[in-house]
């Protein structure tokens, strides 16, 4: 019997959870973004109450290959990628604009070959999709009263690569990152060290290597960034160093594979790290 109860009982959670994602889900307006001969489908979310005369924080966020399409629709159901962002703890903390493009099928938020974990910004041509992204940002700062010094980016897969690009491509927009199962450019930390990053990758990773995520992080403790690894940390000790608000932290999960996002985005401290970060020039 009370096995059933609580069978019930988990069966019931995942109705409400499944009922209350679909809520946020629909609270996201459907939008199209035209940049050249590049259409970009993109889901915003705008706060409750927005108030026009105060600056209000966004957080961008970039899926990963499987959610590539033209419905408008899968970048914002999965992982809580997006609507960690727009549910009722992270916009108590900051009431906060959050953006989701679409990268059409085929086609690639970094134009790399993501096995290798790595790649050279400078002879890699920012993407059409990834620069309409960018234009997007710049549309709504205009339509909206964005806080220039807030504008954060996370992303996964083939996000975390194009978070990675961004940062080094656009160093001084971002006020903070969230790259997850991805890499970049280890030879240009040197233009965006300064940006505080919380970087996340499963160790056991087949799809993105892990190196990928390594070969960053080193990169930037080369430069003279401390980085704080938190799988070597108990739990108190963890919420003691982020009382600190620390700027650079990489955590790998030592069993984890490929798909390890839905963890990370769950974690309060994660919300509440981003959203006490402010821009600062590189």
């Amino acid at each position: 019997m009370l096995k059933l109860v609580f069978t019930w009982i988990y069966v019931i959670s995942i109705v409400i959870n499944a009922q209350q994602t679909n809520q946020l889900v629909d609270s996201f307006q459907k939008r199209t973004f035209l940049q050249d001969s590049t259409t970009i489908p993109f889901r915003l979310y705008i706060p409750q109450n927005y108030d026009s005369t105060k600056k209000h924080p966004l957080v961008l966020a970039l899926h990963g290959a499987g959610e590539r399409g033209n419905d408008n629709q899968k970048q914002i159901e999965l992982y809580g990628l997006a609507t960690t962002w727009a549910d009722s703890l992270a916009q108590s903390i900051s009431n906060c604009f959050v953006v989701a493009p679409q990268c059409p099928e085929n086609n690639r938020w970094v134009d790399l070959n993501w096995k290798l974990g790595f790649y050279d910004f400078e002879t890699t041509p920012i993407s059409n999709e990834l620069n309409a992204v960018v234009g997007i940002l710049d549309s709504l700062s205009k339509e909206f009263n964005i806080d220039e010094n807030r504008i954060y980016v996370t992303g996964l897969s083939m996000g975390g690569y194009a978070t990675w690009d961004l940062l080094v491509r656009f160093p001084n927009k971002f006020a903070a990152a969230i790259p997850m199962s991805g890499g970049g450019d280890f030879n240009s930390v040197q233009r965006m060290k300064n940006i505080p990053l919380w970087v996340f990758h499963g160790a056991k990773d087949e799809a993105v290597p892990v190196e990928g995520s390594r070969k960053m992080i080193k990169s930037l403790e080369e430069k003279g960034v401390s980085v704080i690894y938190t799988e070597n940390l108990t739990e108190k000790k963890l919420n003691e160093e982020l009382q600190k608000n620390p700027k650079h932290l990489y955590t790998e999960y030592p069993n984890g594979e490929h798909v390890i996002w839905s963890k990370p985005y769950s974690d309060p401290n994660l919300i509440k790290w981003l959203f006490s970060q402010t821009r600062k020039e590189n």
